[in-house]
């Protein structure tokens, strides 16, 4: 057991790195810059959880050739990208997050680890449709929030232990059928898509205890069925997108740089605010 992190210190893995922490289980580096590119052949043959979050790390990274024992990796917020599309990941992974990398490819959500618990692909620049009709059945996090993928998104065959799904800042669209969602699913947004149309099951009209959902953002046309309080709904198609972007734009302060009438500038890449507002949009 090796907790490192946050000691801000320099450091990487060398062809001896492996065989001299042969038996090490947990790693936690996060924090710390790396001096070099992460391979991961070099890792410890035996580690089971891999937090190396915030340490610039760059470069790609094969997700097939992971240590077999692991099951959590952590590489949040360094500048990853990969070739693959998240077939052939650790059997006995159950937590992975890849958020605020610079990932930009297509993902195939099929074929993950059957117990896998917690996915986070947030944050970074993939791209295609997307299939929510195999996944893990112990799933209960699923982000995929500020990426572009595009198409329908089905949401009728979901895992029963899904509870939160964020898919916001994306260039989905057509009907978001909530009619056969499981009840276990207690937060969702799904704003600032395309979506064109909305459908409710019984229970979600009824009113489902702590359960928070966000269609804002979306196109929807009316009429619309009815709405419960606790779903969020920014009006129907024809509304001033200006003004509902407006609204959210002010969450995400944090994430973005500067604004003008004209240019936006900010640190992600945000393809669907471009789409929503036909401005001229520069990366910094």
């Amino acid at each position: 057991h090796a907790d490192l992190s946050w000691n801000l210190f320099f450091w990487s893995l060398g062809p001896g790195s492996a065989s001299a922490a042969r038996s090490l289980t947990f790693l936690d580096l996060s924090g710390n810059r790396a001096s070099a590119s992460l391979l991961t052949s070099l890792l410890p043959p035996a580690v089971e959880v891999l937090r190396l979050s915030k340490c610039q790390l760059s470069g790609f990274i094969d997700l097939t050739t992971l240590p077999p024992t692991l099951t959590e990796l952590d590489l949040t917020s360094n500048s990853l990208r990969t070739r693959g599309n998240l077939s052939g990941l650790p059997p006995a992974l159950r937590g992975l997050s890849l958020k605020l990398n610079r990932l930009a490819t297509t993902v195939d959500l099929t074929a993950l680890p059957s117990g896998l618990v917690s996915l986070d692909l947030s944050h970074n620049q993939l791209f295609g449709t997307v299939n929510l009709s195999a996944l893990p059945q112990g799933l209960a996090e699923l982000h995929l929030d500020y990426n572009s993928f595009f198409g329908s998104l089905n949401l009728t065959q979901l895992p029963s232990t899904l509870a939160s799904l964020s898919g916001s800042f994306n260039e989905w669209g057509g009907l978001l059928d909530f009619s056969e969602v499981p009840p276990a699913l207690l937060n969702v947004d799904l704003s600032f898509c395309a979506f064109t149309g909305m459908a409710l099951s019984g229970w979600m009209l009824q009113g489902a205890a702590g359960m928070t959902v966000s269609v804002e953002g979306n196109p929807l046309r009316c009429p619309l069925p009815p709405i419960p309080g606790w779903v969020r709904v920014s009006g129907c198609k024809g509304m001033d997108p200006l003004a509902a972007i407006g609204q959210e734009l002010r969450r995400f302060t944090a994430a973005v740089a500067s604004c003008s009438p004209v240019t936006f500038s900010w640190k992600l890449g945000y393809p669907c605010l471009q789409r929503w507002l036909g401005l001229t949009c520069e990366p910094s």
